[in-house]
């Protein structure tokens, strides 16, 4: 029983006993693992006070098995991500190519990537003069 007056025990039961046989069975054992590893480095720097430089690089990697299954599941992913950008925004270029290894790939790698690309013409100081309303 628990006294909540004191943050305590007040009183313990027993209830039936706990002895060994001296014979142990270990009987349908199973066992499962996983292991895995995330490392991510980020860099990021100013040049000459116009040109910014941005940069990413991230790892990950799983492998999980099973009882009875002899190859497991192993993953592994590596991605980077680099950026640019010119007089604070006003030009911006941004890639960011991914490689991902799977079993299910067959043991090959995939890479998926992307590059965008943009000029934002709100900054430019011709636009200065401009006045722009939303409708």
């Amino acid at each position: 029983m628990w006294k909540a007056a004191v943050d305590s025990v007040a009183s313990l039961t027993k209830y039936g006993s706990d002895v060994r046989s001296g014979t142990q069975n270990v009987l349908n054992t199973y066992y499962e693992r996983r292991f895995g590893f995330y490392g991510m480095f980020d860099y990021k720097r100013t040049f000459g006070g116009v040109h910014n430089v941005s940069g990413t690089l991230v790892g990950y990697g799983s492998r999980y098995k099973i009882q009875n299954n002899y190859f497991g599941d192993n993953n592994a992913n590596f991605g980077l991500r680099l950026a640019y950008n010119y007089k604070n925004n006003t030009w911006l270029i941004s890639a960011a190519p991914m490689l991902i290894l799977l079993n299910c790939l067959l043991g090959q790698g995939r890479l998926f990537s992307s590059l965008g690309l943009a000029w934002v013409i709100s900054s430019e100081d011709f636009m200065s003069s401009v006045s722009l309303s939303i409708i």
